[in-house]
């Protein structure tokens, strides 16, 4: 990861280069912290020192390519140090298609940097690591797996009878172990978790949650697949439920034992749920 990081933030670091060289600066001491409204102020004030000295607005339209380019490394960024390698390139292999898109206007900034060497091996290293499915992109999602072991195996022992049962019955007493939901921002990242969490199958029995829009992170579910699943989390059938903002209000899923917030939370619903 801190290679892909290296490698990310080497690219981002020649783009907020430029544009300091055309007059557009952008103030972050950190540019692993860099973030949109940063960028955005740095738009405002270059667009104010045009007003101000017209014969500069020539370079407008090479700022403005270049801001958008840095605004989508920034994003990247942003996922790598939250969510992991994962959820990252699936952003910039959306990033990569659209641009390779004859149908897809794209600025000539971002087609001159999805053609450059420096993001080409960017993008090949993290297309190796991804290939492989049990990879783990971020240490978080290690600390989450090991949670959620010790939380249903500690759960179990408190279960398990001390004589036989039928199995109709030992299915049941499991079916009514304790709940577990997940809450993440992203799709991409829900998806990698319950990857994850699904190589531990039967303790842990997970199932996404997501909403009803279809993007290219892959398809929403319907209201009756939403209602579905939540009965069989009421039910047993699943004991972990990894589910995105849709998940956040208005659910009636009954007793949950714990819940889990993925993601650094700004969303005061989110965190006091």
């Amino acid at each position: 990861m801190r290679q892909v990081r290296a490698d990310l933030l080497c690219i981002l670091s020649t783009y907020v280069e430029d544009l300091r060289r055309l007059g557009c600066a952008i103030f972050c001491q950190d540019l692993t912290k860099l973030t949109h409204y940063q960028i955005h102020i740095a738009r405002g004030n270059f667009r104010s020192g045009l007003r101000n000295n017209p014969s500069k607005s020539s370079l407008a339209g090479r700022v403005e390519g270049l801001l958008g380019v840095a605004s989508t490394l920034s994003r990247a960024m942003q996922l790598l140090n939250q969510h992991g390698i994962r959820s990252t390139f699936s952003h910039i292999d959306s990033l990569r298609t659209d641009v390779m898109d004859p149908n897809v206007k794209s600025s000539r900034a971002k087609r001159d940097m999805v053609q450059g060497a420096s993001f080409q091996g960017f993008y090949k290293r993290m297309a190796d690591l991804v290939a492989d499915p049990r990879f783990v992109g971020h240490p978080k999602l290690e600390h989450l797996i090991g949670i959620l072991l010790e939380h249903f195996s500690r759960e179990q022992a408190l279960v398990t009878p001390t004589a036989p049962l039928p199995e109709t019955d030992a299915l049941e007493t499991n079916r009514l172990c304790t709940r577990v939901i997940i809450f993440s921002q992203y799709r991409e990242s829900v998806e990698e978790i319950v990857r994850a969490l699904s190589e531990h199958e039967p303790l842990i029995r997970v199932m996404s949650f997501v909403g009803q829009s279809s993007g290219k992170s892959g398809k929403g579910l319907s209201q009756r697949q939403q209602l579905e699943i939540i009965r069989k989390f009421k039910s047993g059938n699943y004991n972990t439920l990894v589910a995105t903002c849709i998940g956040e209000e208005g659910l009636d899923i009954g007793e949950v034992d714990l819940i889990v917030c993925y993601d650094s939370q700004g969303s005061p619903i989110r965190l006091l749920q």
